[in-house]
């Protein structure tokens, strides 16, 4: 940087550009709404098999249910950390959807052991 020069500095002033709240691009609007409809889902689909085929006809909701919240928290894992969409929403997403899965795996592997076991 020349003598004097010193365009690149911001004014003594100025504020940092703070993180945007709302997603800014269409692939941070698609986790979001994935995570949203994951999260419903996980929580509504075992309910509804249970109501509408009984108790032993429910696992494939189960199923469904839970590879929808694992696909939702590895799209926000992808969408913040690789393609650097790094809203505040997106980001609350993320540590959502994550928990969400882990809990969601976890049940699945108790299902599959009382099925084996």
């Amino acid at each position: 940087m020349a003598e004097g020069d010193d365009r690149s500095l911001p004014p003594s002033g100025a504020k940092k550009p703070s993180r945007p709240a709302l997603p800014t691009s269409r692939l941070g609007w698609s986790a979001l709404w994935l995570a949203v409809a994951a999260s419903a889902l996980w929580l509504l689909l075992p309910v509804l098999g249970v109501l509408v085929f009984g108790e032993q006809r429910s696992g494939g909701f189960m199923v469904a249910a839970l590879l929808l919240a694992v696909v939702a928290a590895v799209f926000n894992l992808l969408v913040v950390s690789v393609w650097k969409q790094r809203s505040v929403i997106n980001i609350v997403a993320l540590v959502l959807t994550v928990p969400n899965a882990v809990i969601a795996v976890a049940e699945g592997v108790s299902m599959l052991s009382g099925l084996i076991f």
